[in-house]
């Protein structure tokens, strides 16, 4: 009996020492290889949030980054979409075109409006002479009695 009880305890002690063998090969051959991108070691790991924010809001067009990628000061890290601001811009532009439009037809319909009040006074100095005559003065009395009589209803 005792032969046999020997050679249990040796098939396990055979196994144990197979065993221990086996993966200390496995840690010398797998330990000094490793995979790119991959580290290991002990230690913390310690990270900053930082919020972005645009100035004004829009759709986003590309992204020039992917989430754990190191940024620099200033470095652009998203495109945003143009478009609408653009249609915005265009619209102002055409907007202030025809402000422009309307304020040159406001300057010319006034000097129009200054040299039709002038126009009279340039003719006076021709009719001066003619006015010591009652005959001449009285179509402008004619005239202007009945201006005054149209807009007030009377005769």
């Amino acid at each position: 009996m005792m032969i046999k009880d020997k050679r249990k305890w040796l098939a396990w002690i055979a196994g144990a020492v197979f065993l221990c063998s086996g993966t200390i090969g496995m840690w010398l051959h797998y330990a000094g290889k490793q995979e790119d991108g991959l580290v290991s070691g002990n230690g913390r790991i310690e990270a900053t949030e930082i919020d972005i924010a645009a100035k004004t809001a829009g759709r986003i067009k590309e992204i020039m980054v992917r989430e754990g990628d190191f940024v620099t000061a200033g470095q652009v890290v998203a495109m945003m979409d143009t478009e609408v601001l653009m249609a915005q811009l265009r619209e102002a532009q055409a907007h202030l075109q025809q402000m422009k439009s309307a304020a040159a037809t406001a300057r010319s319909q006034l000097h129009q409006a200054k040299r039709r009040k002038r126009l009279p006074w340039r003719l006076l100095p021709n009719a001066r002479p003619n006015l010591t005559s009652p005959k001449t003065l009285e179509p402008f009395f004619q005239a202007g009695c009945e201006r005054c009589c149209r807009a007030t209803g009377s005769r």
